[in-house]
């Protein structure tokens, strides 16, 4: 999988449909957001991680200030379109010159590699542009396998874990259901639903996720006994629904796909509350 070029095709195809949109349509996988706004925030995306890398800041101080010097997306369509095209650029021009093992400043503490960003950057290009599609009204392309199985296991060991990790530093949080996601023909991955507490009288519970650890998958523990919910469906299928783009499947250029839910009907209350707040 040459991650980088993809993420050049992928970036491509969603300015190629956002310029000729109209500006102010909405986006209907990203609430409150607008084509234009998705365009910008594509723009600003790239150049940021264009601007980390060719800096090799390495400290948050040095990329709080990295951030506050860069300027923001122009609003005019024309200039935007044009700058959206040099930060993409500017991205791409990194990561094809230096290897997945160099160090590089990252959000996520676990991972300070440049692998994380390029692996990151194709996920985010790649739902951003089924996003393009979908706002455009157009036949969503499928990724391709390889990149829907890699997709499936960042959600689990990235973005929900680090949800996860940034709630649980403020909120209880208790583990009350487990969640198999089973791509066909793919691996199996087990995941861990947790109730997190509310920490005011105005705010509700939420649920929260992360990969299930390996030691506490063992026959008799804790978490095989919690109830059990089970996702099946094509490796494509789950990674747009995991990613929150299940408006996607009834749009596939393919042809329509779905995710079956089993199981526990507490444990699926847990997993569509999960849905239903989205990625972080």
């Amino acid at each position: 999988m040459d991650a980088t070029t993809l993420i050049g095709r992928e970036s491509q195809r969603l300015a190629d449909l956002l310029v000729r949109a109209d500006p102010a349509a909405a986006v209907p996988t990203c609430p409150g957001w607008d084509a234009a706004e998705l365009l910008a925030h594509v723009t600003q995306v790239h150049g940021f991680w264009a601007e980390v890398l060719a800096s090799r800041a390495s400290t948050d101080a040095q990329i709080e200030a990295l951030e506050s010097s860069l300027e923001p997306p122009p609003k005019d369509p024309e200039a935007l379109a044009a700058a959206r095209a040099e930060a993409t650029a500017a991205l791409l021009a990194q990561l094809g010159t230096r290897a997945d093992e160099e160090p590089a400043w990252s959000w996520l503490s676990s991972d300070q590699s440049l692998g994380f960003t390029r692996r990151m950057q194709l996920h985010e290009a790649t739902m951003h542009r089924v996003d393009a599609e979908l706002t455009c009204g157009q036949a969503v392309t499928e990724p391709g396998e390889e990149v829907a199985v890699d997709g499936i296991a960042h959600c689990a060991d990235v973005m929900w874990e680090a949800d996860h990790q940034w709630t649980s530093m403020q909120r209880a949080v208790v583990p009350v259901a487990l969640l198999v996601l089973r791509p066909q023909g793919g691996p199996e991955t087990f995941v861990e639903l947790s109730r997190a507490a509310a920490t005011g009288e105005d705010e509700e519970d939420i649920v929260v996720a992360r990969r299930a650890p390996d030691q506490d998958l063992a026959p008799g523990t804790a978490l095989r006994e919690l109830p059990r919910a089970e996702a099946t469906g094509s490796p494509v299928a789950l990674y747009l629904w995991t990613w929150g783009r299940g408006l996607a499947l009834e749009a596939l250029a393919g042809g329509a796909e779905s995710v079956d839910v089993t199981g526990d009907p507490d444990a699926v209350a847990a997993l569509e509350a999960l849905l239903r707040r989205g990625l972080q």
